[in-house]
Parts: C-alpha cells; structure tokens; sequence
C-alpha cells in the first residue's frame, strides 16, 4: 500500500470570526456564557479563553473552532441519521443514539472504539471513537484524502423543509462522536481533528465546552 500523506492544514477557513457566507453565527467567542439561537434543541456552552470561534450556527448544525488550528472543529449536529459509505439512507437504523452507534460500530470500512455510554448536557446516549479504514472503499471522491465514506445525515423534519446536511469522514482523520437521544430526534456532538493522531489532544481541548453544555426545552 502506498505510503499516505496527510494533506495540509485548510488556508480557506476564517479565523476572525467572519460568519460562513448564507448563514448565522457567534462570531469570535468571548470568554463567558453563550447561546444558540437557531437549531433545536439550543443550548448554553461556556468558553473559558479566547482562540475559539463559531461560523455557522443554523441549518441544523453549530461549529465551536479553536482559531489556532483550521480543520480541527467540535460541531453540534440536528436531526442525526445513519449513511451508507455512498449517501444512501440504511432501512432499518433508526430510532436510537444506541442503535446508530452499534449500526457505526458494525461498518466494515470503519475502526471504531465504542460505544460506551455517555451523557451531556441532560441528554443520555452513547460514545464513540472512528476513523477509516486504510483499505476502505472509498465512497466519496471529493474530500481533503481518500478513502473517504460518508457517515451521517440530517435534514429539517419542517414540512416546508429549508436545509439539509450530510457528515463524512477521509482517511487521516478522526472523530469522537456523542450521540444523544433528544425526545423525537437524535443529536450529536462531533470532536473531528485533521490529523488523527492528534484527536486525544482536540478532545481535551473541547472537553470543558461539552462538560458546560445545558439544553433547553424549548
């Protein structure tokens, strides 16, 4: 197999705060208290100093990025549902942060460790480590490295339905993801560092913002 090269850091992500063009945001996050206003469930999160920012706060997800390392991000995810490598929608995976986490755990073209369970911010579900598989089919042609598999999807429940999003993960990478069971829904939380070998670090680094977070009923 040929040796793999991490791709460079992305130089296209804004680092002052700049909201993503077509959507709300924070901004630059200042130490203190803050909230969401536009998913569902919002929710309150802490920052205890400066260096982070949120560029899309709508459309079923939030971001929460250290400034200082472009393509390490911590993101809120609305409306959580299963993929198949190639963006298909599983029959059958459904219902439960258990059973979307045991549906990951089970893909071939994955590593995964976990679930375990796990709950923040009032909501209980469960945990878990992925990365993709160096031998992975690749069902995405379009990302930063290859193999590269889709993951996760959501899309707005509204009749009139306005935004939609789709999650993959590439080669190279890693992601700790918490999924959470929210009434009628399933929310997740997604730790996603550019070089995976570094994801302990990201973690530790996001871990006092996920221990701050509270959700509301709205």
């Amino acid at each position: 197999m040929a040796t793999f090269t991490l791709p460079p850091r992305p130089d296209d992500i804004a680092t002052d705060g700049t909201c993503e063009e077509g959507w709300r945001c924070l901004g630059l996050l200042t130490p203190g208290a803050h909230r969401t206003e536009y998913v569902k469930p919002n929710f309150s999160f802490e920052i205890a100093e400066p260096g982070w920012e949120n560029l899309r706060g709508a459309g079923g997800l939030f971001d929460i990025r250290p400034t200082d390392s472009p393509g390490d991000e911590l993101w809120f995810l609305q409306e959580v549902t299963a993929r198949s490598a190639e963006g298909e929608r599983p029959f059958g995976v459904s219902g439960s942060a258990q059973e979307l986490a045991d549906w990951l755990a089970a893909r071939e073209d994955l590593v995964v460790e976990g679930p375990a369970p796990a709950t923040v911010g009032g909501l209980d579900g469960m945990m878990l480590t992925i990365r993709v598989r160096d031998d992975a089919a690749s069902g995405l042609h379009d990302c930063d490295a290859e193999p590269c598999v889709l993951l996760l999807g959501g899309a707005d429940p509204a009749e009139r339905s306005t935004w939609d999003w789709t999650w993959a993960l590439s080669r190279g990478k890693a992601m700790q993801l918490w999924l959470l069971d929210a009434g009628d829904q399933i929310v997740g939380l997604n730790a996603t560092a550019w070089n995976g070998d570094e994801l302990t670090t990201l973690v530790e680094e996001v871990q006092p913002i996920i221990d701050s977070i509270q959700f509301m009923k709205d």
